[in-house]
């Protein structure tokens, strides 16, 4: 892929890179540098989304085009080409970026293969994380693959109606369903499954909705991540 445009943060140090794939299409690639001192890397794994979330811009754009293993482990490249001058490598990847991972297993699960070959990238498991917004089956079966990755879920609702609302998809795969895979998940693998939460104003931000949520959690093994609201333009 080319790199068509980089754009630094002034605010957190974060640099986003915008690569044009082969077939003249555009995705977004993140660079992370942690206070810590860690760099993590967010990659794509599709170009757009069919999940159509409300609150994502990337969801906006609707088609969803899978990228290959190559396409994906371009990124990881490229940005590690990027920091080079800073005397930095990417240490972590997180596929948080555009697409849905889970909707694009066979080549999700080939770079994934490459990131944590030994012979490869030989990143640690630990420092490798998959986030999708709850595909039951596809979960289970990466789990099974990969019982020492990270697994996160954008859950942002406890409640049923409020989730359909926000994630379409959630009315194929309702709270009880993905409740149970969670429960197969969490006695997999070997890390607490991250849950993903963004804080929606008066939304899904109520008592109602952490007492949802803390019932909804009850028994898990899992690690809660509370995320502020960006606003997104419409069509952006």
């Amino acid at each position: 892929m080319k790199l068509h445009s980089r754009h630094d943060s002034q605010i957190d140090g974060a640099s986003k890179l915008l690569f044009r794939t082969t077939d003249g299409r555009l995705i977004e690639t993140v660079i992370l540098r942690i206070a810590s001192g860690r760099t993590s890397l967010c990659v794509s794994s599709q170009v757009g989304c069919a999940v159509r979330c409300r609150f994502c811009a990337t969801g906006q754009m609707g088609i969803a085009l899978n990228l290959t293993r190559d396409e994906i482990l371009d990124q990881v490249i490229q940005a590690n080409h990027q920091l080079r001058a800073e005397g930095r490598s990417i240490r972590n990847v997180v596929f948080m970026g555009m697409g849905e991972p889970l909707l694009n297993e066979a080549e999700v699960y080939q770079a994934l293969d490459v990131l944590l070959s030994p012979k490869c990238f030989g990143l640690s498991p630990a420092h490798v994380l998959v986030s999708t917004v709850g595909i039951p089956d596809a979960m289970l079966r990466c789990a099974e693959r990969f019982p020492r990755l990270g697994m996160a879920l954008s859950l942002h609702s406890a409640r049923q109606e409020q989730r359909e609302s926000l994630i379409p998809l959630a009315r194929r795969y309702p709270l009880e369903l993905l409740r149970k895979a969670m429960e197969q998940v969490t006695s997999i693998q070997r890390h607490p499954l991250m849950i993903e939460y963004l804080l929606l104003d008066g939304l899904n931000d109520t008592d109602q909705d952490l007492h949802a949520l803390i019932a909804y959690l009850r028994g898990l093994r899992v690690h809660i991540n509370l995320i502020p609201y960006n606003p997104i333009r419409e069509g952006s």
